[in-house]
């Protein structure tokens, strides 16, 4: 089991080494990047602690993902995998817990201490005997792939919205709409195969205007119910709803162009901090959109051509 760390270690400096960074500077940049945005989180949301926990459950539940467990059973025997599932758990769940505690949030600290082990012996959807149905099944395959795998935010954004609305709290409702925002951004947070861009008889400008287009239909669907039913509750703040609204659109689209600004591999440090930088501070979008247009052009072309 400790050779299995060590050599998750050795992958994780040589990722940082192939993006271009030094690995003790690439962990200090994730380190600083983590305690940021947590900082700014907690500064201008006030159910920031909901969003926070959600953010770290959907982080923990990524470990456990069919594909992965199944390959790690084929190397370990049961007893062993059991603790190194537990041991990641309990790893990535340490950095939320503690900043909880350090924000004196200590139920959610305490949530997220007993959630970690339980999230190991829970069974993923994907081994259930049916199909949980979606209602992007016209746009394969991040939406629906996507959704299956974040099959239980419906239940934390259904609870914020209402709750909010009960105790007439404006940010914690809000903070449901982001949070679809930010969990369609997380499908497509990462790059297909080669195969699934190859496919497509478009050009390259094309192809990012069809995959922006597919995205801000999903995020549609999705964030239109909800945004409506904020509006309705919180009359006074329907343009400030609307903004938001607005940004997770336009946010999204200028994810999908970072990441095929890097495709076929994934972002770079470097390249993420800009994108983390740019949805800091969005002006930057004016900048950095044009700069992972082009580039996104470029990466593509070979495969479209």
């Amino acid at each position: 089991m400790e050779y299995y760390f060590q050599l998750q270690f050795v992958r994780f400096k040589r990722l940082l080494v192939a993006s271009g960074v030094h690995p003790a500077i690439g962990i200090l940049l994730i380190l600083a990047g983590f305690l940021a945005g947590s900082y700014y989180l907690f500064y201008r949301v006030d159910w920031a602690a909901w969003i926070f926990m959600a953010i770290g459950l959907l982080v923990i539940s990524q470990l456990g993902n069919k594909h992965r467990v199944e390959q790690l059973r084929w190397i370990f025997p049961a007893a062993t995998l059991q603790r190194i599932r537990l041991l990641e758990n309990g790893l990535a769940a340490l950095p939320f817990a503690l900043f909880l505690l350090g924000q004196r949030h200590i139920y959610f600290a305490a949530f997220f201490i007993i959630s970690a082990p339980v999230l190991v012996f829970m069974r993923s959807p994907d081994r259930i005997g049916f199909i949980i149905p979606t209602p992007f099944k016209r746009f394969p395959f991040e939406l629906p792939a996507g959704i299956r795998k974040a099959w239980w935010m419906p239940v934390i954004i259904i609870f914020l919205l209402v709750k909010g609305i009960q105790v007439h709290n404006y940010g914690l409702s809000l903070s449901a709409m982001i949070l679809i925002a930010l969990t369609v951004m997380s499908f497509y947070a990462y790059p297909e195969k080669v195969y699934y861009v190859w496919i497509h008889a478009l050009t390259p400008k094309a192809f990012l205007k069809h995959k922006i287009r597919t995205a801000w239909i999903g995020l549609s669907i999705l964030c239109l119910p909800v945004w409506m039913a904020i509006c309705i509750a919180f009359t006074d703040s329907i343009w400030v709803s609307s903004g938001i609204l607005a940004l997770g659109f336009v946010f999204l689209a200028f994810l999908i162009l970072a990441k095929y600004s890097a495709y076929p591999h994934e972002m770079s440090i470097p390249q993420g901090l800009l994108v983390g930088l740019s949805l800091w501070f969005p002006p930057m979008l004016l900048f950095m959109v044009p700069v992972f247009y082009r580039q996104a052009i470029r990466q593509i072309t070979p495969y479209l051509s």
